[in-house]
């Protein structure tokens, strides 16, 4: 196993050593190149850690001393009466002085001061630690010793002895604080209808809330999220989704509420897109919000309309505000509608999903077809996300349009819709319906396919399954309906 790439060339610059008992670290992370200064040695000395096992580079020691660690909690460190009894320059060469000075890397400068430092707890026993005597063959497993906020998890929330010693570990590790007593952060959650299920899993994946502070931290925040909406379990729901919004100040949300809400209309509308997508509430994209926003209101377009776009595709207006910009003035000199319109919105929208070389190789694939370019940017112009479909969906639907039911060109590029629906759930099974109609003398050769193929599904089963079902029963085993009806048909009139 190799060492890690983020600790490779990281340095970490020492001052003011003073001893410690033992060496350090765990069998996961390696430190390399950690230099000290100390006024009481006439250079500066390097010291080099090795991964697994561990050569370190003493002061004044020519050859490196090995010493393999199985757990960064096996560091014993002295107390401060012991080690106000060694003096410095004689105590140099048996007893390593690292004291690191913090840095702004994180996390692993605090990984160093847990290891290093003097806070550093060696009272965590891991589970399923074994012991061999030396007098004995035998292997004992040791039980490990819960704290008491340990033990108030299992007991109140349901966690695992592991999940909760796996927690109390990544605060100790990680942040460099302790456990504490996690029962005021539970009672609070639990007083705004939080399940244990609820806490244990936000828990899991973020430990720090347990130190959060009740009153000036997260009353206020769950207060304010209600305050706009978010009521019942849909307060749980949406913590349990996406745990960044407490780690939001109150003010950032109140800012991104109020920036959000002209365009999304009403509490209802504004709780199911921030619910639908969360991130646009909790993680910072503050000035590419404000400079995408600002431009399309500069381009005339409507804020029920932006609302569109951030329910159809929110990652539009999170773009550099450069690559946004060059996408409105493409769906503008393509001419998709007026900005005004709810057509040019969906320009946006379908071209905010690709890259500059996905668009060109869209381009290229309908050439390969034999469409020009004029009739390309018609089709979009009616159909804006047939630009956004992939490869293999519009190559097959293209092959089985042209070559099997023998769909002439022009009926594609005016009908691009057809194009976007499922090929298996609703293209082939309508068509092989019709084939079956037309050799039972049900419908004539000259039935519109186009228009059979794109009406609603209510309307296929009515007109050409049911009503013929009592004769030809097999219709009903061969288009049972789509599950997947478009919704977009409504959204691109």
């Amino acid at each position: 196993m190799g060492i890690p790439r983020e600790l490779r060339n990281w340095g970490v610059q020492l001052r003011s050593p003073q001893p410690v008992e033992a060496l350090l670290l765990s069998n996961n992370f390696t430190l390399l190149d950690c230099e000290y200064h100390a006024p009481e040695l006439p250079v500066d000395e390097t010291w080099t850690l090795q991964y697994g096992q561990i050569p370190l580079l003493k002061p004044n020691c020519s050859q490196p001393a090995a010493t393999e660690f199985h757990s960064p909690m096996q560091v014993a460190v002295p107390d401060k009466e012991q080690r106000a009894g060694w003096p410095w320059p004689a105590q140099q060469a048996s007893h390593p002085c690292l004291r690191p000075r913090l840095t702004r890397t994180y996390p692993f400068h605090i990984l160093l001061w847990r290891w290093l430092g003097d806070s550093l707890s060696p009272s965590y026993t891991p589970l399923n630690a074994t012991s061999s005597s030396s007098s004995s063959s035998t292997t004992t497993t040791t039980t490990p010793t819960l704290s008491y906020g340990e033990r108030y998890l299992v007991d109140s929330c349901g966690l695992s002895l592991e999940s909760a010693v796996s927690v109390s570990k990544k605060l100790q590790l990680l942040h460099g604080i302790g456990l504490g007593d996690p029962q005021p952060v539970i009672e609070c959650f639990k007083a705004y209808g939080f399940a244990d299920t609820h806490i244990g899993k936000a828990i899991e994946k973020f430990p720090r809330l347990l130190r959060r502070r009740v009153e000036p931290n997260l009353r206020p925040k769950l207060d304010y999220l209600i305050q706009i909406g978010f009521l019942g379990q849909l307060l749980p729901d949406l913590i349990s989704k996406d745990l960044f919004i407490l780690q939001r100040s109150l003010d950032r949300l109140k800012a991104r509420h109020r920036l959000l809400w002209p365009y999304l209309g009403s509490e209802e509308r504004f709780v199911k897109g921030i619910f639908r997508y969360s991130w646009l509430f909790s993680r910072s994209f503050q000035k590419s919000l404000t400079a995408n926003l600002d431009l399309l209101a500069q381009e005339g377009v409507p804020h029920s309309c932006v609302g569109t776009l951030i329910f159809v595709q929110p990652t539009a207006i999170t773009r550099s505000p450069g690559r946004f910009a060059s996408i409105v003035s493409t769906v503008k000199s393509i001419g998709v509608g007026p900005p005004s319109s709810p057509k040019f919105i969906h320009g946006v929208a379908a071209l905010s999903r690709l890259s500059e070389s996905s668009w060109n190789k869209r381009i290229e694939l309908c050439m390969s077809f034999g469409w020009s370019g004029e009739e390309i940017w018609s089709a979009f112009r009616r159909f804006p996300y047939i630009i956004s479909l992939s490869d293999e969906k519009m190559t097959n639907n293209l092959n089985f349009c042209m070559d099997t039911i023998k769909l002439e060109r022009q009926d594609l590029i005016t009908n691009p819709l057809l194009l976007h629906f499922s090929l298996e759930g609703r293209i082939r099974p309508r068509w092989n319906v019709l084939q079956v109609l037309k050799s039972n003398n049900r419908v004539g050769e000259d039935i519109g396919v186009v228009w059979a193929l794109s009406m609603s599904d209510k309307s296929f089963l009515q007109r050409y399954v049911t009503s013929y079902a009592d004769k030809i029963p097999e219709l009903l085993e061969m288009y049972p309906g789509d599950d997947k009806e478009i919704e977009l048909d409504d959204l691109i009139e």
